[in-house]
């Protein structure tokens, strides 16, 4: 058996009652806090008059009470009145309202009086009867308490884990273990509560590095540390937010691992901690891409390996230091080449470059033929795509080695795949997702289609702010993202979110990419960059630094640099008159001016700049971009990402990210009015003095991120919580000594006001509401939401402002619902006043009860304390009649009707009629007495002596009732065990009663008392909070075929399982019980014997129970501790099944179970399959005289193979042809063959042999030799 432990260590104080003081009973109170029987107190806490212990019985007087020390009761009470060395305890007492005695210490407490001590009243412990309570008082530390938590309750979780917990009370000094026999768990020794000194190691182990990596393995290393500060390490590898593996390394000097089993071309993550009884801090994670396979052709790029078929973006490989690797080991390069797929016939030409061919190659010819391709221009539209590769020689070749790649501009759809297809066909509806997976650039626009509908679609991404819900796979270029979604199939309708679209057959799905223009664009260093793009001044002030503006396959004729703020004075490229400024022209292909800072850059002069290209901005058809130059730092952007997309969930949840670029000291805060929600002084990001995400190291661009949670009052982010009502107006802000201040505002669109909800409809299973629609501009939709006690039943998202009314349907009857609803734009607006709503049971013929109106069927139960006034009358009603002779009559008493023009103490009801329609109404005019309770009958139109009368029943009751005793969610599949169900117990009426339990015989399986629903303090849960109350109990229950459990408690069992339900009412009223009953055959189907097999094949049957006593049965087939099958057989005559589709050679385990609403005991019997059942001999003649002794084997084979080609037989190791066989029914076949044995005494081995499956399976018989006289 297999047994994952945790062990936990809890420093607590004993148990404390959570309602203080409780109204009746004895109990312990210090401080303050009242504690339960058997609590621990260290000495050092009560050794004072006001850290005294308190024992008190509420309501009482104290005549007699003491305290006893429990090791020496009879001779030695405490006496409180003087101390000493053997009594140093001195008492405090209190007579009455509440008897108490309160004990502390006066001097010092000795080993030899520590321990158990008792407390009696309101008289001493001699006296029969007294309330009796126990308290340890304990010298340095003590256990409080050692238990077992979390055993588990489902029997079929392999392995189980639980905890252990040991909970120490008292001094701060000690040492503390958990052992198993005299194995050690965990142990700690010189533990300091005050510094927390149990030893965990301190430092991370430094310089963790990659030492060597394969295909599926790599191995790491790292600084060892001394044996003193580590007994060990732990090396955790994760991919993606998927923890790959965990592996413990013990020794402290032992500092490598290799990971084994680890997936080709995959990036992991890895960190490693040092441990002694604890772990101690993660080193700093390294990231290990794994090589693709080590044989064949393959990609290589930046040290790490790609398979064929990958995508390269064009800014990653524009150098020689960054070219794509074409390897095919162990071969030398002849012919080899890089050709372009859409133009076979033009290789690429690896020695000079034009537009047509912009790249270059290098070249190895040994030992792994290479050619290394780069960009050594820019890729245009029509050379960016699919390029191949063929080693070691050209592609002409039939016989070379061909591998692809995708080399692309801008952004690209690097995979669109479909994942988590149901296996399982039985589950419905289904389920699935798509991934498109983006590679490139950083600004791009997405969506994923099925047809001309848009299942998301998501714009203006921008990577480097995560503006958009992508996945991020790769952060660094090539900046690489999953975007998913999530659809559900129901066979007619793929749903995502509030998304459905209608389809039939083949469903085709669409991702598409949008990249920028292909127009004018900004480039610098080699990276592209987007349409109001920052520069840092401090980076754009050389001409190697320039920012260049280009405009693709155009000729420069009058282009210009222009700053916006002086639109009539474009920059002098020469450097002179006030402008700081120079610049490079290209004119063709690619009209470009490159512009950089020649001196420094004045405030003056700082800000908006626009290119325009390929003529001046005065021409009204020239391209036109704008980039930001700027002194110190800027606020790039500021968004709101993550916005929720679902209206229903709530609170909402959603991000602001400022990024800033530039000078890397500042302040910066990010505030909503002014609340700031984060603030940072002093930021150095040098030494990343601030937690901003770093996006570009030399520009010094790092985002800053706040987490925002919105409940429709009140916006938080961590401890800072700021009211707020309609859009949210948030600012970034950022300081620089002596310099402007920099800000950026961003709105977030929140409806202002809550619409006005009213009723309109409701019947038995609906409800229909209405509100006051909310003009287009403040609202896109609403977001209905209905909750029952405090359970969410539905939140239904409504789009279209105009849109105000809906029906919720699928509804409980009789059941009361809280409905409200909210307005939304980009989040939801404040919440509509909840309107309460009771849905109607009564149908709209025949008699039903009103009440307050509601509609309730026959039998519901009513609390005495409700229906009390003429205002508050039970009402019995036939539609469609007329009143002639209706009554009320008590069940108990049907001759007496209730008398509704009078009252006594045997009838103290009131009634007031209606004639048309018939109607009585029923209400209390006096107190209801115990023999007047109970169930009460209305007739209608007539009385209850006309037997063709309407009749309705209603329980009038006192106190609390069971208004209903049931089994839920018993199983419908008979195959899943062990079986789970629940057992509900509803209370309704007055909030206080003694107690309520279930129980299964006399096993109490829950049991609460003293219960005060005003309170809560017993776990039912409220069904209806006011008059009356009503609350459901609930108790879980697992049943293993032999045992009833639940949580710790299981009784055992056989047969129908009866349960009961008590609720215990306060004096004076009656106690209520309610049982229910569920079937289990009491017995297993007996005689389970095997009928027939083959090679894949079992047929087994059993004796079949009478139908009272089964509705079937529940076969079940294992293999060693594997289930292979479990088939249910519905019908108790049915008593024979065939089990198909086993292995061959195989021994299974069969058991079968009747069942009728749970499973009863098992029959088992173990049947091994084959393909050969039996082999045997027999002496046909013995001829002494001629050497002609004769023996026939009989191998029985089953009906799985051909006798004739699929049996043969050795005989010494010589093969004979199977020729003579027959069939013995239709499950086998007899294989004959005639043996002639030396009569000199050799033995003969003979083999018959079936194949089946391409496998061969024997059995053999040895004749053993005789001479023959």
């Amino acid at each position: 058996m297999v047994l994952v432990l945790s062990f936990v260590f809890l420093l607590s104080v004993s148990e404390v009652i959570s309602q203080c003081p409780p109204s009746s009973g004895i109990y312990l109170l210090r401080d303050g806090i009242c504690y339960t029987n058997g609590s621990y107190f260290w000495d050092n806490s009560v050794n004072a008059l006001n850290e005294n212990i308190s024992c008190v019985l509420p309501g009482t007087s104290l005549t007699t009470g003491q305290w006893v020390r429990v090791a020496d009761p009879d001779d030695d009470p405490v006496d409180c009145n003087s101390n000493s060395a053997s009594d140093p305890f001195r008492c405090t007492s209190v007579t009455s309202p509440d008897a108490t005695i309160s004990l502390y210490l006066a001097q010092g407490l000795s080993a030899s009086q520590e321990g158990w001590y008792k407390c009696c009243l309101p008289t001493d412990c001699s006296t029969s009867g007294t309330n009796i309570i126990f308290a340890n008082i304990f010298r340095y530390s003590e256990i409080e308490s050692f238990i077992v938590a979390n055993l588990p309750s489902d029997m079929t979780v392999y392995p189980q884990e639980y905890k252990l917990n040991c909970t120490k009370i008292g001094h701060f000094d000690y040492g503390i273990s958990m052992s198993i026999g005299s194995t050690a768990l965990a142990s700690y020794t010189s533990c300091d509560d005050q510094t927390n000194t149990c030893p965990v190691p301190a430092t991370a182990p430094s310089s963790l590095i990659e030492v060597n990596k394969t295909a599926t393995t790599i191995t790491v290393s790292w600084t060892a540390l001394e044996s003193s500060d580590a007994d060990g390490y732990v090396v955790n590898v994760t991919s993606d937010t998927d923890t790959v593996q965990t592996v413990q390394v013990e020794g402290s000097s032992n500092n490598t691992i290799t990971l084994n089993g680890l997936r080709i071309g995959t990036t992991y993550s890895i960190t490693v901690r040092a441990y002694q009884q604890l772990l101690g801090p993660a080193s700093s994670a390294i990231s290990v891409f794994t090589h693709c396979q080590q044989e064949g052709i393959y990609l290589a790029y930046n040290g790490n390996c790609y398979p064929n078929g990958s995508y390269f973006f064009d800014n990653s490989v524009n150098a020689v230091t960054e070219a794509i690797s074409c390897v095919l080991p162990g071969t030398s390069l002849t012919t080899g080449q890089w050709v372009r797929v859409a133009d076979p016939d033009d290789p690429v030409d690896c020695n000079s470059n034009s537009d047509s061919d912009p790249f270059r190659c290098t070249n190895v010819t040994s030992p792994d033929a290479t050619i290394n391709l780069y960009l050594a221009q820019g890729l245009t539209t029509t050379t960016e795509g699919w390029y191949k590769c063929c080693l070691p020689t050209d592609c002409s070749d039939p016989n070379t080695n061909i591998i692809i790649a995708n080399i692309f501009r801008f952004a690209e759809i690097e995979s669109f795949t479909v994942a988590g297809l149901p296996s399982d066909m039985t589950v419905y509806p289904q389920e699935y997702k798509l991934n498109c997976t983006k590679i490139g650039f950083y600004s791009y626009g997405i969506s994923m289609s099925i047809g001309s509908t848009a299942l998301a679609s998501y714009t203006n991404c921008d990577d480097r702010s995560s503006t958009c819900p992508g996945t991020v796979l790769v952060s660094s270029n090539p900046n690489t993202l999953r975007y998913t979604v999530d659809i559900t199939w129901d066979g007619m309708t793929v749903g995502s979110g509030s998304i459905s679209q209608s389809t039939t057959g083949d469903q085709m799905y669409q991702c598409v990419l949008d990249n920028p223009s292909g127009g004018i664009y900004l480039l610098r260093d080699g990276i592209c960059y987007t349409n109001g793009s920052y520069f840092w001044g401090n980076t754009v002030n050389a001409v190697t630094e320039n920012i260049s503006c280009v405009l693709p396959d155009s000729n420069l004729t009058t282009g210009e640099w222009v700053r916006v703020a002086d639109s009539d004075d474009p920059v002098d490229c020469d450097n002179t008159n006030n402008d700081p400024f120079c610049c490079a022209n290209v004119t063709s292909p690619n009209a470009t001016i490159s512009l950089y800072l020649a001196q420094g850059l004045p405030a003056a002069q700082e800000g908006w700049y626009k290119c325009c290209l390929p003529t001046d901005c005065s021409d009204p058809n020239t391209n036109i971009i704008f980039a930001n130059i700027f002194r110190f730092s800027e606020i790039e952007s500021l968004t709101v990402a993550d916005l929720p997309s679902d209206m229903t969930i709530y609170p909402q949840e959603y991000q602001l990210n400022c990024i800033k670029i530039g000078h890397y000291g500042y302040n910066i805060r990010m505030n909503i009015g002014s609340t700031a929600l984060a603030s940072y002084t002093n930021c150095d990001d040098r030494y990343s003095t601030c937690p901003g995400t770093e996006l570009v190291s030399f520009s010094n661009t790092l985002r800053y991120t706040v987490n925002i949670t919105w409940d429709g009052m009140n916006v938080s982010s961590g401890s800072i919580s700021q009211s707020t009502t309609g859009d949210q107006m948030y600012q970034c802000a950022v300081e620089v000594t002596d310099q402007p201040t920099r800000t950026r505002d961003v709105i977030v669109k929140v409806p202002a006001t809550a619409p006005s909800l009213t009723e309109v409809n409701k019947t038995t299973t609906t409800i229909t509401v209405s509100w006051t629609a909310v003009d287009s501009s403040d609202a896109d939709g609403y977001v209905v939401n209905v909750t029952s006690g405090t359970d969410t039943v539905q939140t239904v998202q409504v789009e279209g402002s105009s849109n105000n009314t809906i029906t919720l349907d699928g509804l409980r009857e009789l059941t009361t619902y809280s409905i409200t609803v909210r307005a939304y734009q980009q989040l939801l607006g404040p919440a509509s006043s909840a309107i309460s709503v009771f849905t109607h049971i009564c149908q709209q013929e025949g008699i039903y009860l009103a009440y307050n109106g509601n509609c309730y069927p026959n039998e519901s139960y009513f609390w005495d304390n409700i229906v009390n006034a003429v205002t508050k009358a039970i009402s019995c009603v036939l539609l469609d009649s007329n009143l002639t002779t209706g009554q009320w009559v008590r069940v108990a008493d049907p001759d007496d009707p209730v008398d509704c023009n009078s009252n006594s103490a045997s009838d103290p009801f009131h009634c007031t009629n209606v004639t048309s329609p018939a109607a009585i109404s029923l209400y209390l005019v006096q107190g209801l007495s115990n023999s007047e309770e109970g169930w009460y009958k209305c007739c209608l139109p007539t009385d209850c002596s006309d037997p063709n009368t309407n009749i309705i029943f209603a329980n009038i009751f006192r106190y609390a009732e069971i208004e209903s005793f049931t089994v839920v969610d018993l199983p419908s599949d008979m195959t899943v065990y062990p079986q789970e169900y629940k057992l509900n117990c509803i209370k309704i009426g007055f909030d206080r009663y003694d107690g309520i339990s279930m129980n299964i015989g006399s096993t109490a399986l829950a049991s609460y008392t003293n219960c005060d629903d005003r309170y809560s303090t017993c776990p039912g849960t409220v069904l209806v909070s006011s008059n009356p109350n009503t609350l459901r109990y609930t108790v879980n229950i697992t049943w293993d075929g032999m045992n009833v459990s639940s949580g710790s408690i299981s009784p055992s069992t056989t047969g129908d399982q009866m349960y009961q339900c008590v609720l215990d009412n306060p004096s004076g009223g009656n106690d209520r019980t309610r049982t229910l009953t569920i079937k289990v055959p009491a017995t297993a189907p007996s005689s389970l014997t095997e009928v027939n097999k083959t090679a894949t094949t079992i047929t087994v049957s059993w004796t079949a129970l009478d139908s009272s006593d089964a509705d079937g049965y529940v076969v079940n087939v294992t293999s060693d501790t594997d289930t292979v099958q479990t088939v249910p057989v519905e019908g108790s005559s049915n008593n024979t099944i065939t089990l198909n589709g086993l292995n061959i050679e195989t021994t299974y385990n069969i058991t079968v179970r009747a069942y009728q609403q749970l499973l009863g005991p098992a029959s088992t019997i173990s049947v091994h399959t084959s393909v050969i059942n039996s082999i045997n001999w027999t002496l046909v003649s013995s001829i002494t005289q001629l050497n002609n002794t004769q023996y026939r084997i009989d191998c029985i084979t089953t009906t799985d193979i051909n006798p004739s080609t699929d049996v043969y037989w050795l005989m010494n190791g010589v093969m004979k042809s199977n020729s003579n066989y027959s069939s013995i029914d239709v499950l086998t076949y007899n294989n004959t063959l005639l043996v002639y044995p030396d009569p000199l005494g050799v033995s003969v081995n003979v083999t018959c042999i079936a194949m089946i499956g391409g496998v061969n399976y024997s059995q053999s018989v040895i004749l053993h030799g005789m001479i023959i006289l």
